[in-house]
């Protein structure tokens, strides 16, 4: 076990506050020797990241992480879809179906946030608060380099002072007002990741909150079963992540070594409150997948 791998972080291409120059050099100081961004609907840092990488001798593997949907008798009896985070690896960046696919999404978040900041608006006006100018809005964007959202929207709002934090931005404002996201099948998109070269993991299962199996059940049994019935369209699992258990990340090591699947590890660093690069014990063998 080692820290020396870390498959899950976000740069300011998503949700993330540092930079490529900024990931890899925390990685090369940490001593780090393979990463991989997986920034939200965006692949925009990928290729500056290889680039730095290359320079350092750090093993880089293309990254992106997807928003899917996905029916299971587990939830609304299989009536309604619920949402997962998967992550993709390995891909040709260059793929144009898959730009296609992400130019879409871009596009979607922005309209999303402007209805946003419409509804927030709204609701600052009632109680008598500033509200968020045009300009304001549009320098949110104008400094989101890739793909907007929710986050940038809260940290507006606490540079605003109508909120403390990020917890206040979003148990205030931002789920109750939220605009829902542009999300294509796991069908969809596990099709749309392998025709581009790579692989699609299912990413933190064990995370409540983030849209992972645990907001399901945290019954391992019981994900088991649903896991099962994914496994068209997986190739691996996220087994080790910041907020897994032990008991958490053997099942799933177990689970993915009995099934012939993919196991990956990441802190999903983000930079900011979230520094976790380098945090995580991760089994050297994670890296030796991606030889």
């Amino acid at each position: 076990m080692g820290n020396k791998v870390d498959l899950h972080m976000h740069t300011t291409s998503s949700d993330g506050k540092d930079t490529p120059e900024i990931i890899v050099r925390k990685a090369k100081e940490l001593g780090i020797k393979m990463i991989s961004i997986t920034d939200h609907d965006n692949i925009d840092s990928l290729e500056l990241t290889k680039k730095l990488c290359d320079q350092e001798k750090i093993k880089f593997v293309n990254g992106v992480e997807l928003s899917v949907m996905f029916n299971t008798p587990y939830y609304k009896e299989g009536k309604k879809p619920f949402e997962l985070h998967v992550l993709g690896y390995g891909f040709d960046k260059d793929d144009q179906t898959l730009h296609h696919e992400l130019k879409i999404n871009e596009e979607f978040r922005l309209k999303r946030i402007l209805k946003m900041v419409e509804k927030v608006n709204a609701v600052l006006k009632e109680n008598n608060q500033p509200l968020i100018t045009e300009s304001e809005s549009q320098e949110m964007i104008n400094k989101t380099k890739g793909a907007v959202g929710r986050p940038h929207l809260a940290q507006l709002l606490v540079d605003k002072k109508i909120v403390k934090d990020f917890n206040e931005a979003f148990n205030s404002y931002l789920v109750e007002l939220n605009v829902p996201k542009r999300i294509i099948t796991l069908e969809e998109g596990s099709k749309l990741i392998r025709k581009a070269g790579g692989k699609i993991i299912l990413a933190h299962p064990g995370n409540g909150g983030s849209h992972s199996l645990s907001d399901l059940t945290t019954d391992l049994k019981v994900q088991e079963k649903i896991i099962i019935s994914m496994l068209d369209y997986i190739d691996g699992i996220e087994c080790y992540y910041w907020t897994h258990t032990k008991e958490q990340r053997e099942f799933y090591i177990n689970f993915a070594k009995k099934n012939n699947l993919i196991i990956t590890g990441g802190t999903d660093h983000h930079g900011g409150e979230r520094e976790q690069i380098g945090q995580l014990e991760i089994d050297d063998s994670v890296m030796e997948q991606f030889d």
